[in-house]
């Protein structure tokens, strides 16, 4: 997770939030999930929280309201292998091989560190009080166990036993702790509780043959559970009579990795490495349940999910289990890249198994980055979700192009040519293809079959032709490979040097250096030798082992050649003075000519491990970031004044290690990665922090200023929440004052005149949202609400209603309504509960919400007699319902083709509405589907509004599609009708269907799964504030015959001003209040909707229809068309279609509320 803090915050949407002030200040928070295995989990005690520890030597605090990431706990030296909420949640305890942590919670401070040297990395806390019980490294059998008070980090007792077990577990109410202890004859071991502060033997519980692993308290204390060491039995006691209840046999693939007794000690869960969880009962011992199984490989889908999983831990209520799922999915209908890793917190429901929430994100490490000749571009490839390559257009401040399953790319020193290689493991081959950069014109491609071989580096030379690569691990040896890629002839390959490395030892990381000159390669091979090779003389002219130079030669790094010399600049990390918990950076130079290594201890040096460094063109200035995993974390970008040999500053700004750093090429900034996928530009002259951006999905981003003004695409905001006093939100909360593109673009040096747009975008959707830009200045005194039971109710309900109790005040004002939303529908109408009546300023009431099928994010707040709003409160709730049944789906279609105006007839609007409802009447999804028609003469302003009466009949999970078809049409005061049989064509206001009134069929009606469909002319958003003239139509489109779906002339926005409304339809999502429902348009406000009969429908018809036919629409290949999936193909296919001449458009969107629509046969 990264996060930044803001500066006071006021509005959100077209609402303020409370009073805001320095003294709580909102951070950004970004979803991004664990990078490696999670080793621990614990749940606070009120489950509203849970803490992971992970291989990647973070914690994270996952918020269960929202179920996204609430802070990420960085500290740790190494792996945390132990989490626990303790003090009544007021603390976090989290441990490594070498320190505790105890933290403040939800502050997330750190309070102390307690360095340690525990066994097994763990410790157990003493149930109701604010002490650890862990155990010291042991001497043979005998170990000391320590207690330790967190809240001073004194011992306050100990005791050295002679034991067999790493695990232990104190009892929940007395002062005893269970542990291992083998008998006289080392033949049996038995479970022993011990006093843990007086190391007397109170109580023994028969065992088997072997020493327990794992052992296990009830949370009354009154059972206990264990497993042997070799997992072949597994142990239930009760702990008053010592008598064995169960002892069951387990094989090989149901032996335990975790296990835990339920809350009454009636059922034993188990968790398996493979992520499996055996549920036994205790009376009998016999296997009862079996969940969360493996995804065989299935040869319709080709898809199989396998699952690594290391610990688990029930919810309070034990309603829920959490488990930490490492997940390997496998899709073969993929050409390349079709192995996804998911590292997921998996909440599974304990009655009926299935995984309710996952608690993830879209971590990206970053394994290359580069900076464009002219600072214009920066491209970065990651690992991770959505991997693959990413061009950064900084003077837009935008993902420009993404290359998928790119890992390994390379642009030429002069900027002018741009390598890629993308690999295909099932087929084991690489194409690698040169680009003219940034025209991305393909100059050359080549294919390496057959080729049983990672390349793990890559290098193109400034003739555009040459390429020069890594090949290790290759069964034949390692080798550095050099071809010329001919000219025009794109199937040729010439290996001009294959050169075997001296006992076939492979580069470490693959990864190497080309020197400017193109004349040596420079790496370090997995036996820690430097070595360089000539390319001319085809010989290795370094060759220097670095065992000998520093302990932790194994962190040592080439960082960069030195321009104009025949020097290499490499770091030589080295503990401080003897100091084994401090690590100091020296520099050290080989130099080529005289095959020589010398430490340079006269210049800078650097705290923690250096991993990367660079140089500018003359060399004056270099640039390193470090890895600071020792002592303190100190993550770091450090300048160096290379010619004076001082450091100039040191950068601190990132959150995980540093990983990359360039030098632009104009001096003016420096540019870094780090760990957590974020990459940060620096101003060189100030020596601060100018942006951090991030990718979340393909051409999705978020950059974020250090004052927390960010600019991010529309798509990005589902991992993004807003963190003020200690509460979670989501990204709605303060969106409109901080996603201020402009702000960001002129922080990345934009253009003026693009900055200016962008401002005049933000300024537009301010006055949308019924403001002005100077009253999102300062504080002000706002409502305030609480929901008083929020803590109270469960995460998982089989009931379809919930109560809900909100308290609220405004000193100032009479409160004037309620607004409740389940998943950004409004309850139980667009304008919520009217509080007028009470003529109060204060309001304490009880609400009854029902609950829709699967994931619930209700939102609550209250609104004053001024339109000014509290900060919503939020709460996600499951509701997963004993039996589901199928949805109806309620289609209300409107086509008109025959108009009293015959001149205006379309040929195909009443069978774009007829074809749109046979095609969802042949889907198996819906229970029933009940349609209703409106054509022709009938299409009257009444008689379309009155029959709209029937969606009323759709209860909650059901579904309702308003589809329209028709001429659009735009007054005189650009507001939008759809014309009606018998409209006036000049004169759309008296007749014609506003675009408010379809909406309204919706308002109040109990379903909350809604989405409009309408295929006319103009039907996407206009500016009205923007200056228009109208032209006559004198454009068509050269392959096809088409007609247009609107009036004879054509409302343009005047030159130079409609950039700034189509950027804040494009930038912002929508915000607003409304009826909840998605609204997809044909064409963009100044566009027409076109038919033909080479498309038999109008266009926009036609590829809604093409798109469920043929299964297209599909875009992630579950089977199942997504409202989102559907937006997603029908925009990018018009436009194909059209040859860009109509562009469908979202007047608004649900950006929650994503449902199923179709199921692809």
């Amino acid at each position: 997770m990264k996060f930044y803090t803001l500066i006071p915050l006021l509005a959100c949407c077209y609402f303020f939030t409370t009073q805001l002030s320095a003294q709580t200040n909102p951070e950004v928070v970004v979803t991004q999930g664990h990078t490696n295995h999670v080793l621990d989990i614990a749940y606070s005690e009120n489950g509203r929280f849970l803490v992971t520890g992970s291989q990647d030597r973070s914690a994270k605090v996952w918020d269960l309201n929202l179920k996204q990431e609430f802070r990420t706990l960085n500290g740790h030296t190494d792996k945390v292998t132990k989490v626990a909420f303790m003090n009544k949640d007021k603390n976090i305890v989290t441990a490594c091989k070498s320190h505790i942590i105890v933290w403040e919670h939800p502050a997330g401070k750190i309070l102390r560190k307690i360095s340690v040297n525990t066994y097994k990395h763990e410790f157990e806390p003493i149930p109701n009080s604010t002490k650890i019980l862990l155990k010291l490294e042991d001497d043979e059998n005998d170990a000391e166990y320590a207690i330790i008070d967190i809240l001073t980090g004194k011992r306050v007792g100990s005791n050295t036993l002679n034991t067999g077990s790493s695990h232990f577990s104190p009892h929940p109410t007395d002062s005893t702790f269970i542990l291992t202890e083998n008998d006289q004859t080392n033949t049996a071991f038995n479970a022993c509780a011990f006093n843990y502060y007086t190391g007397k033997k109170v109580k023994t519980f028969p065992g088997g043959a072997d020493i327990f692993k794992m052992i296990r308290f009830t949370p009354n204390g009154k059972y206990i559970a264990g497993t042997e060491y070799s997992g072949g039995h597994l142990f239930v006691w009760d702990y008053k009579s010592t008598k064995l209840l169960m002892k069951t046999k387990v094989n090989v693939t149901k032996r335990p990795i975790d296990m835990q007794l339920d809350k009454k000690g009636q059922f034993l869960w188990t968790l398996t490495g493979m992520g499996v969880i055996h549920v036994y009962e205790v009376k009998t011992g016999n296997l009862v349940n079996t969940f969360h199984k493996p995804t065989p490989f299935d040869p319709v889908t080709k898809i199989s999910k396998n699952c690594v999983s290391f610990t688990m831990d029930f919810s309070p209520d034990y309603k829920t289990v959490a488990i930490g799922a490492f997940t390997l999915k496998t899709n073969l209908t993929k050409p390349s890249d079709n192995v996804e890793t998911l590292i997921n917190i998996d909440l599974i429901d304990t009655k009926k198994g299935n995984i309710k929430a996952a608690l993830n994100g879209k971590y990206k490490l970053i394994n290359k980055l580069e900076v464009g000749s002219k600072g214009k571009y920066i491209l970065s490839s990651n690992t991770g979700a959505n991997k693959g390559l990413r061009i950064w257009n900084t003077k837009s401040g935008e993902i420009e192009r993404y290359m998928p399953s790119v890992q390994h790319f390379d642009l030429s020193a002069d900027g002018k040519f741009l390598l890629t290689a993308q690999s295909n493991l099932k087929q084991q081959t690489h194409n690698l293809t040169i680009w003219a950069f940034p025209s991305f014109n393909k100059v050359h491609e080549m294919e390496l079959k057959n080729e049983k071989t990672f390349l793990f580096d890559l290098q193109i030379y400034n003739d555009g032709e040459t390429v020069i690569s890594n090949k290790s691990y290759n069964p034949e040896g390692s080798y550095i490979v050099r071809w010329k890629l001919e000219q025009h002839n794109l199937a040729k390959k010439t290996t001009i040097l294959k050169q075997e490395l001296p006992n076939a030892e492979a580069w470490y990381n693959g990864k190497f250096l080309l020197s400017p000159n193109e004349k040596y390669v420079a790496g370090k091979t997995n036996k820690n030798r430097y070595q360089v090779f000539d390319l001319e003389t085809k010989e290795i002219v370094v060759d220097i082992d670095s065992r000998a130079i520093s302990d932790l030669h194994n962190l040592s790094q080439i960082l960069s050649f030195i321009p104009n010399t025949n020097q290499i600049l490499l770091s030589i990390p080295d503990f401080k003075e003897g100091d084994f918990r401090e690590v100091v950076s020296n520099l050290a130079i080989i130099d080529i000519d005289k095959a020589t290594l010398e430490i340079k201890p006269d210049y800078p040096s650097f705290e923690g491990a250096v991993m990367s460094g660079h140089f500018n063109s003359d060399g004056t200035q270099l640039v390193v970031g470090n890895d600071d995993y020792f002592g303190d974390i100190k993550w770091q970008v450090s300048l160096v004044d290379w010619e004076a040999k001082q450091l100039i500053c040191n950068l601190e700004g990132h959150y995980s290690g540093v990983s990359h750093v360039q030098l632009g090429s104009k001096g003016k900034r420096i540019y870094s990665t780090s760990l957590d996928g974020f990459i940060n530009t620096w101003d060189i002259k100030s020596c601060a922090l100018k942006a951090s951006m991030i990718a979340m999905n393909d051409l999705d981003y978020l950059i974020i200023m250090p004052d927390g003004y960010y600019k991010s695409s529309k798509n990005s905001h589902s991992d993004i929440c807003f963190r003020y006093s200690n509460t979670l939100y989501t990204f709605d909360q303060f969106d409109l004052r901080y996603n201020r593109p402009d702000k960001v673009l002129t922080s990345l040096g934009a253009s003026k005149y693009s900055v200016k747009i962008y401002t005049k975008a933000w300024e537009k959707r301010v006055r949308r949202m019924g403001f002005t830009s100077e009253m999102l200045q300062g504080e002000m005194e706002l409502p305030s609400l609480t929901w008083t039971n929020k803590n109270e109710l469960p995460l998982s309900v089989t009931t379809p209603t919930i109560d809900i109790k909100v308290a609220a005040e405004d000193k100032s004002n009479v409160l004037d309504r309620l607004l409740v939303s389940v998943n950004n529908v409004p309850l139980p109408a667009v304008n919520g509960y009217d509080l007028k009546s009470k003529k109060s300023n204060t309001l304490s009431q009880n609400l009854k919400t029902k609950l829709s099928y699967g994931n619930n994010l209700i939102k609550v707040s209250v609104v004053n007699e001024k339109g000014v709003e509290s900060v919503r409160e939020s709460l996600s709730i499951n509701y997963e319902p004993s039996t589901k049944k199928q949805p109806n789906l309620y289609i209300y279609a409107i086509g008109v083709s025959e108009f009293e105006s015959s001149e205006r007839n379309l040929k195909f609007a009443t069978k774009d509405a007829s074809d749109l409802i046979q095609q969802f009447q042949s889907s198996n999804y819906f229970g029933k589907v009940i349609s209703e028609t409106v054509f022709n003469a009938e299409a009257t302003k009444e008689n379309i509004i009155s029959t709209a009466k029937f969606l009323k009949e759709a209860q909650t999970d059901d579904q309702i599609m308003i589809y329209v078809s028709s001429h659009g049409l735009l007054s005189d005061d650009l507001n939008y009708f759809l014309a009606t049989h018998d409209i006036d064509f000049e004169a759309p206001t008296t007749k014609g269907l506003a675009y408010d009134q379809i909406n309204k069929m919706l308002d109040g009606i109990n379903c909350r799964n809604r989405l409009i469909l309408i295929d006319a002319c103009h039907s996407g958003e206009v500016d009205k504030e923007e200056a228009v003239e109208k032209t006559s139509i004198a454009s068509s489109n050269s392959n096809v015959k088409v007609t247009a779906k609107g009036s004879s002339s054509l409302v343009r926005p005047k030159v130079g001003l409609k950039n700034s409304f189509s950027y804040m339809k494009a930038l912002f999502s929508d915000v607003s209040k409304g009826t909840g429902a998605t609204v997809i348009s044909a064409a963009g406000g100044y566009e027409f909707a076109l038919e033909s009969e080479d498309w038999n429908n109008g266009v926009f018809t036609y590829a809604i229809l093409n798109g469920l036919k043929s299964g297209d629409a599909d875009l992630d290949k579950d089977s199942n068309i997504s409202v989102f999936e559907l937006k997603t193909y029908v925009t990018t296919e018009v436009i194909r279609l059209t040859n860009g001449k109509q562009h469908p458009t979202t007047r608004s969107e649900n950006t929650v509320n994503n449902f199923t629509l179709y199921k692809v046969k």
